[in-house]
């Protein structure tokens, strides 16, 4: 619905990170948003010369819009490669004092967001936080996080939860103040492929992600074996970086090179048509805050095999499209893989994923926050004004 003959209001993001998932969610909020509100998220400038520290091409992370304008600011930036910290300039503060936003929303505290929280207390704007924390995964962010979070907590006119954990925030916030939003992509464009569901080839699972321990691929493989000498047929395609050789060892040592697939990195669409020609999503991890890999599988009406120590457990609807399993548990790893055996099952169990996934994906998010913006009134001229009478 748009706001006929009023001024569209203005919104702006400041985060730090840049992925694939965020470029779905403003680009799916500003459809949303057209003729309401105009958006000018702020970035690093990660893909300048000489600043190593973008994971992906720009055109994959960079959202474009009639009705969002995105701002790459140059920064310097401390800590490591894998999760810098970036410090404010004054670049960052003068773009946000020219776009006089009516809506701030940074996505969690780090030094770079924080202009963007000054102008916020210091205009009496609304200013809402999008974050993965939360009260069960506290000890997973650092020290400064934790206390950033609790000292700006009380300025905080709402939350995007962009994990299952962030749902019970560390901050005391309205419980209807906290809008879902995980961490997703857009279901138009992730979208199941024709199938031969035929019990003739081989079942095909697949996991993306870093080949790490952490991840529990060797849980994975001890399933696939015991599969394997249960007389079924199957191949694993696993999608990621190997750094240090260590998941192609293992695959070695347990006579599984005729079976695994490694297909190394891939992004874009060489990345949804590898995960689209596969069956069975699994993501058998040690630890995960969420696992926003898990959203782009359901999408394209794979079925889940999830770990119970993975955020993204909340997209499987046990028995339905997936299975919850306990990684380390090999017998009924195995068997929940076994069930995929039944062709006509594992139809079903994908049609229910890409059901399911509408309700995650990036068009559904950006609902429930124009919702949150519409019930969070802004101030101008020392007035309150709820933005849905504007």
């Amino acid at each position: 619905m748009e706001n006929q003959g009023t001024e569209a209001r203005r919104l702006l993001i400041v985060n730090k990170s840049q992925a694939p998932y965020f470029k779905y969610l403003y680009e799916s909020l500003a459809e949303e948003l057209r003729g309401f509100a105009e958006i000018t998220l702020i970035v690093p400038d990660k893909h300048r010369e000489g600043l190593k520290v973008h994971r992906f091409k720009r055109e994959l992370v960079i959202p474009a819009a009639k009705n969002l304008e995105c701002r790459e600011i140059q920064v310097s930036g401390f800590g490591g490669k894998r999760a810098p910290n970036f410090l404010p300039n004054w670049s960052l503060k003068r773009e946000i004092w020219k776009f006089r936003p009516d809506w701030v929303w940074v996505h969690e505290f780090s030094p770079f967001v924080l202009p963007a929280v000054a102008y916020a207390i210091m205009k009496r704007r609304p200013l809402l936080v999008s974050t993965e924390l939360g009260r069960e995964n506290i000890r997973d962010f650092p020290g400064y996080a934790r206390r950033m979070h609790r000292l700006l907590g009380r300025f905080v006119a709402g939350i995007i939860a962009n994990s299952p954990h962030a749902m019970q925030p560390l901050m005391r916030v309205p419980e209807d103040r906290v809008v879902r939003a995980f961490h997703s992509v857009d279901s138009a464009v992730y979208v199941p492929i024709g199938k031969d569901f035929s019990a003739e080839r081989p079942l095909q699972l697949v996991f993306l992600g870093q080949l790490i321990e952490r991840k529990g691929l060797d849980l994975l493989f001890g399933a696939v074996k015991k599969r394997i000498e249960a007389g079924d047929t199957l191949r694993v395609r696993l999608i990621g970086r190997s750094n240090d050789g260590w998941a192609e060892r293992l695959v070695d040592s347990m006579g599984l090179g005729e079976v695994v697939e490694f297909s190394g990195f891939l992004e874009g669409e060489n990345l949804v048509r590898s995960m689209a020609e596969s069956d069975v999503f699994v993501l058998p991890s040690r630890y995960d805050t969420y696992g926003a890999v898990t959203h782009e599988a359901a999408c394209l009406g794979l079925p889940l095999v999830i770990s119970r120590n993975a955020g993204s457990k909340a997209l499987v609807q046990e028995g339905k499209n997936g299975f919850v399993i306990d990684p380390a548990d090999t017998e009924a790893f195995a068997a929940r893989l076994g069930v995929f055996q039944d062709r006509n099952l594992l139809r079903k169990f994908s049609d229910a994923s890409r059901r399911i996934a509408e309700d995650y994906a990036t068009g559904s998010c950006a609902r429930r926050i124009r919702s949150l913006l519409e019930t969070t009134p802004t101030v101008r001229g020392g007035k309150e004004r709820n933005a849905a009478l504007a």
